[in-house]
């Protein structure tokens, strides 16, 4: 069951009749269901951890079943570990259902890619919202943009689309300001520094106008985030609650949950916090 309190709550200022009540608390237990497409090894199932705290006890499945998605939210390989569309479901410490499904990474192969976009364009359709994992330390999207529009055009999930731009902490400063002893990430704050952050916004710039210009998208569905570092990964939820179908989206934002980035910070950065 969702959030009690504020589901009473919502339904006290709904002012619904009896049977209106039991089909809303019906209609909540409905998972919201979210998609996630990306290339090969641009960690859209590490932002999909990083986000929501995917632990046994809130999968609903059994310890084998439990151990069979831990190995397919496996990250970091060079070829898709995932072959065929795998759902699961995690219900949040309030009680919120969110059922995500992962399918075949892309960019491996131009035979397997166009195999593996007419599966996504067949899968999409079946849930709420999708959301398209980019490597925003990548300058290389040209191959991206043509799949984006692709799918975009067959599925009409424009408006129910969130791109996000992961993995820009692993963007280098150029090799002048390293050798001056400059930082990219600073560890003790687990954020970027000022001259980190300024060339994270060169880059994504660049890559935004291009998803604005070719996929006919708006800036404003567009997040830069590090799913590694946990950075900006509220915001890569807010977005997703934002885009989500009005009815899921009022649903989805009773429960808002995501890991504490500070808890990357070092012991140094902790105490500096409440001097």
């Amino acid at each position: 069951m969702v959030n009690k309190n504020k589901i009473d709550k919502l339904l006290k200022e709904l002012k619904l009749s009896n049977e209106q009540e039991e089909i809303m608390k019906r209609n909540m237990e409905i998972p919201v269901k979210i998609i996630g497409i990306g290339q090969t090894g641009v960690g859209k199932t590490e932002l999909l951890k990083s986000i929501f705290r995917i632990q046994k006890e809130k999968i609903d499945a059994d310890s084998m079943a439990y151990d069979r998605i831990l190995e397919k939210l496996e990250t970091g390989s060079v070829k898709s570990v995932t072959k065929d569309f795998f759902s699961f479901i995690v219900t949040s410490e309030e009680g919120l259902k969110v059922q995500f499904t992962d399918g075949p990474g892309l960019g491996e192969s131009k035979e397997l890619e166009d195999k593996y976009l007419k599966m996504w364009i067949e899968e999409i359709p079946k849930h709420d919202m999708l959301y398209w994992v980019l490597d925003g330390s990548s300058r290389d999207i040209g191959h991206i943009q043509e799949n984006m529009k692709y799918v975009l055009d067959m599925t009409g999930y424009r408006n129910n689309l969130v791109v996000v731009l992961n993995k820009v902490d692993q963007i280098l400063l150029p090799q002048d300001q390293e050798l001056k002893g400059m930082i990219g990430w600073d560890t003790d704050f687990n954020q970027p520094t000022k001259n980190l952050l300024k060339l994270i916004n060169h880059r994504t710039d660049d890559i935004i106008e291009k998803l604005i210009d070719y996929v006919s998208l708006t800036k404003d569905q567009i997040v830069i985030c590090s799913a590694r570092k946990r950075w900006n990964h509220g915001l890569v939820l807010d977005k997703m609650l934002e885009y989500l179908p009005e009815a899921v989206r009022i649903k989805a934002s009773l429960n808002r949950e995501v890991k504490d980035p500070t808890e990357l910070m070092s012991l140094k950065g902790k105490k500096k916090l409440f001097k």
